[in-house]
């Protein structure tokens, strides 16, 4: 189980299920209710007819969420009720910085702001693609039990003595 995972190497993760519920809302649920708030004006608005006959990809794309239907997104969001909240007035806060953004015509600052949220997704992409998780500064150079068995076999690399060392 934990100490064959440790030994190969893996890091197990452990998350308790009210931790788990806080954290499924930001990103299992949250994307649904704002696929929901895009898409109601967008496919309301008398020019609908003309914007979905051009509409890209974009729009596909982020209306996936929405597959999963409206009965179950309405259950899991109600069940979910106080981290859900929490969320959305986190999303509410920050559609509320960009709107003050646009509307002042800020694109300088816009533009930082908007190119931050893209280098962390970025980042984000690049760790999750390699299923790459950070670790702290304290444990980032120290040996996990798996590269020390390996070593213990004879595989990976192995520690070169420092040059003032035994002297």
């Amino acid at each position: 189980s934990q100490d064959l995972a440790t030994l190969l190497g893996a890091n197990p993760y452990f998350v308790d299920p009210v931790e788990f519920d806080g954290l499924s809302a930001a990103i299992n649920i949250l994307p649904g209710l704002m696929a929901a708030a895009v898409l109601r004006p967008t496919i309301d608005a008398p020019s609908w007819r003309e914007m979905r006959r051009i509409a890209a990809s974009e729009l596909a794309h982020f209306s996936i969420p929405l597959e999963l239907g409206g009965p179950s997104l309405a259950l899991a969001a109600t069940l979910n009720k106080e981290n859900v909240l929490h969320w959305l007035d986190m999303v509410t806060e920050e559609l509320q910085v960009l709107r003050e953004e646009v509307q002042e015509g800020q694109r300088d600052r816009l533009s930082l702001h908007l190119d931050a949220i893209c280098e962390s997704r970025e980042a984000w992409l690049a760790d999750w693609e390699r299923n790459r998780w950070e670790r702290s500064a304290a444990t980032a150079d120290l040996p996990t039990a798996g590269s020390l068995f390996g070593q213990f076999l004879g595989f990976g690399k192995k520690r070169r003595p420092d040059p003032g060392e035994g002297q």
